[in-house]
């Protein structure tokens, strides 16, 4: 079974966008979904695409950072099962409930409010407990064709033909992801319809797509941001990038002006 590799070779290397689109379909339709952990970890990829090394390759830190908040806001924030099997948890699912209550963090808190220490170890602790199942769960559900990676040496890098693609079309594989992994959660959230769902997967995707302008941020001289004097060093996970961007008006192109209130 895919979800148990350990590394996974770039198949193919010169696709197309059709076989691309083919494969995403294959993804959204005829996978197999026993949790979220999926369309989390596509949404992870997409708010990471301008995180990316020169070789096209991200951390696993970046990723399971993104993957750890977006879970934290579905599960805490939003109080939403992750997992048709009540008695059965996402791994996920358990590890946040189990800080939350551990630190008696309220439900309202969303993940960037916590302390970065706090938020540093819970995404350590997702990040070695998940990172197996899920990348090579969606390594092959796109068919090796997305991305190549060695889960112990903590290597992911991209198919450039596939990164091109997903930056061009990242808006809407957003929007679909959500869309799916909306029709997924109502499925296991019984009492919750599609569009209360929907309003909120928006508002968590709002939220981390100011990711994207991490690296504009990161190429000031003196490294630090001009409003809050934070550092803004490449080993932060977490930036004051809302200082620079205006919260209510993101886009997928990165601007430079305006301080969020």
């Amino acid at each position: 079974m895919s979800h148990d590799l350990k590394i996974g070779e770039i198949r193919e290397l010169y696709v197309t966008e059709d076989v691309i689109w083919q494969h995403l379909n294959n993804f959204y339709y005829r996978s197999a979904v026993s949790t979220s952990y999926k369309y989390v970890f596509f949404k992870s990829l997409l708010e990471n695409l301008y995180n990316v090394g020169d070789d096209l390759s991200l951390s696993y830190d970046q990723i399971f950072y993104s993957f750890t908040t977006i879970y934290w806001n579905l599960v805490i924030h939003h109080d939403l099962e992750q997992s048709p099997n009540k008695n059965k948890p996402a791994r996920a699912q358990t590890i946040l409930q189990k800080y939350a209550n551990e630190q008696g963090i309220p439900s309202d808190w969303q993940f960037d409010q916590l302390a970065d220490s706090l938020q540093l170890k819970i995404a350590n602790e997702v990040k070695r407990d998940c990172k197996q199942n899920v990348i090579g769960a969606f390594y092959g559900d796109t068919v090796g064709v997305f991305y190549e990676f060695d889960i112990k040496r903590a290597y992911f890098r991209f198919n450039p033909a596939v990164y091109q693609f997903l930056k061009k079309y990242q808006r809407i594989l957003i929007n679909l992801t959500n869309y799916h992994l909306v029709k997924y959660l109502e499925k296991v959230n019984e009492a919750t319809n599609t569009m209360i769902l929907l309003s909120k997967i928006e508002v968590i995707s709002k939220r981390s797509s100011l990711e994207s302008f991490y690296k504009v941020l990161t190429q000031f001289d003196q490294n630090r941001c001009f409003y809050c004097n934070r550092d803004l060093s490449q080993s932060r996970r977490k930036t004051h990038v809302d200082h620079f961007i205006p919260f209510h008006g993101v886009s997928s192109k990165p601007t430079t002006y305006g301080i969020s209130s």
